[in-house]
């Protein structure tokens, strides 16, 4: 109310400045003036006496002697820049005594302010302004100032005020987690034989749309999401998918699932605090606030941001969110994704050194359709693009990647264990221990992947008899002169089921 008052009481002001004005002006000077923008967004209605000859509109305006002038002439406004807008009319018509009405509307038509004044004049050509002070929350869009003459209609002018959007609320560590926790799903990674071997997370972005890493489901046969609200279902569809930046949409049945909002690009820096859906145990979740401390550029396209923070495999396809409850980013380990490293196989194999998780820009993530036709997982598998699934209970008990190895009283023991190689410096080499749990005649090799699952290497078959409860050792050698710098895998076979796996990376 107090504002409305002061709006008042500046356009009594004004529109005695207009009538001045109106006793002042002469019609040679009147006419003199270079019209703005003559009869531009103005109507006039029936046989109105009065005649618009000009209009001029801006946010200030100043007195030359008897005249006033609107300074910086235009039609948009930006608020809270520009504090007000000043209109200028020119008008032919009869003398004599008559009763002035200016009519303010905003965009959704309703009046924000209304001036009225008598004035009595000789001349056949006057000139008014009108100042309208914007409130301190004006609606965006086109406003309008209408004209009357006595009552009859004497120029409409509209205008357009732009407002930026109203900063989002920073919300509280409870109702973040609330929001994460209304979205995040659960993934669970099925073999041939409708086994669970891996279990991450992944989160609504869309109605029926559940975005996580592509490391989520390679090498499944079928998936099973859980749902927020404690049901599950089946999926199979991919929408869209990106093997490089480890990332995927699944088309998922969910009801009454509200999808997580994405924040806008380039929104968060290094520095600014973020929260993280961490899931310690398939279907329990801690929320964790961290800061992002850096920037990582794993390749055209491929940036990630970096956190302070470690996790698991089952929090890999979570969101990460700003302080508003928006999704800046998804938690993936792109190397684990690729190399097929799964933590649940009672450690059957040494994952690369990392430096933990880090996150996929949200904005980096395309939308669905626009890259890809949706497909199944058999579709992706029939690509090569999946890593096939160690078996659950291995023959082997023990491997690693080592420098080189040596038998010893019937042991074959591995020497300089490590992950890391110099391209051209020898030789690398993969000591497994066979500790059968069952009889079995079939054959053994390796083959070595780079993190295209395309393979590189790979040894003679090997005929192989195993015993239970009799164990074994089996020792391969690999040159590294032909490998090109970079991160591989390594996996021991037996028959055609993956039985251990390893990772190695070579360096110039």
């Amino acid at each position: 109310m107090a504002s409305f008052q002061k709006q008042k009481r500046v356009f009594a002001a004004w529109l005695v400045l207009l009538s001045i004005l109106a006793f002042s002006a002469s019609p040679a000077s009147a006419r003199s003036a270079e019209p703005l923008r003559q009869g531009d967004n103005q109507t006039q209605q029936g046989p109105s006496p009065f005649r618009v000859v000009k209009v001029e509109m801006g946010s200030k305006g100043v007195q030359k002697g008897k005249k006033f002038a609107v300074e910086d002439l235009r039609t948009v406004f930006h608020f809270p820049a520009d504090k007000q807008v000043v209109i200028q009319f020119v008008w032919d018509g009869p003398p004599g005594t008559h009763q002035f009405k200016g009519t303010w509307r905003d965009s959704l038509g309703r009046v924000e302010n209304v001036s009225n004044f008598e004035y009595t004049t000789t001349l056949t050509q006057y000139t008014g302004y009108w100042v309208l002070e914007f409130p301190p929350n004006p609606a965006p869009g086109l406003w309008v100032l209408e004209a009357q003459i006595d009552g009859q209609p004497a120029g409409v002018q509209t205008f357009e005020v732009t407002v930026p959007p109203a900063a989002a609320p920073q919300l509280t560590t409870g109702q973040v987690y609330a929001l994460a926790l209304a979205s995040t799903v659960t993934i669970a990674a099925l073999n041939g034989k409708n086994e669970v071997f891996r279990t991450s997370s992944g989160f609504f972005i869309r109605p029926n749309v559940v975005l996580t890493s592509f490391g989520a489901i390679n090498g499944s046969n079928s998936l099973q999401i859980g749902l927020p609200d404690g049901s599950s279902v089946g999926a199979d569809k991919v929408l869209a998918w990106n093997y490089d930046q480890d990332w995927v949409m699944l088309s998922v049945a969910g009801k009454n699932v509200t999808p997580l909002k994405s924040a806008s690009p380039n929104s968060w820096k290094v520095g600014d605090r973020c929260y993280v859906l961490d899931t310690p145990s398939p279907g329990s979740h801690t929320i964790e606030s961290v800061a992002i401390s850096g920037v990582v550029n794993a390749g055209t396209g491929n940036e990630q941001f970096t956190m302070p923070w470690t996790t698991g495999q089952s929090a890999i396809g979570s969101p990460v969110l700003d302080i508003h409850g928006h999704v800046i980013g998804m938690l993936q380990d792109r190397l684990a994704s690729k190399v097929g490293y799964i933590p649940e196989n009672n450690g059957n194999g040494f994952p690369l050194p990392t430096t933990g998780p880090k996150a996929m820009p949200i904005s980096l993530i395309q939308t669905a359709g626009k890259t890809a036709t949706p497909v199944t997982l058999a579709d992706l598998a029939a690509k090569g693009l999946f890593v096939p699934p160690l078996v659950r209970n291995s023959q082997i008990s023990f491997g690693v990647v080592c420098r080189g190895f040596r038998k010893s009283f019937g042991h074959i023991l591995p020497d300089d264990v490590t992950n890391d190689f110099y391209r051209g410096q020898g030789n690398l080499g993969v000591v497994v221990t066979w500790s059968p749990t069952e009889k079995l005649k079939t054959t053994e090799h390796l083959s070595v992947y780079d993190l295209k699952n395309r393979p590189v290497a790979e040894s003679k078959l090997k005929k192989i008899e195993l015993k239970p409860h009799d164990t074994t050792y089996t020792a391969w050698s690999i040159s590294t002169a032909g490998l090109e710098p970079g991160n591989y895998r390594v996996d021991v076979f037996l028959g055609n089921t993956p039985e251990w796996r390893g990772y190695f990376r070579i360096h110039q």
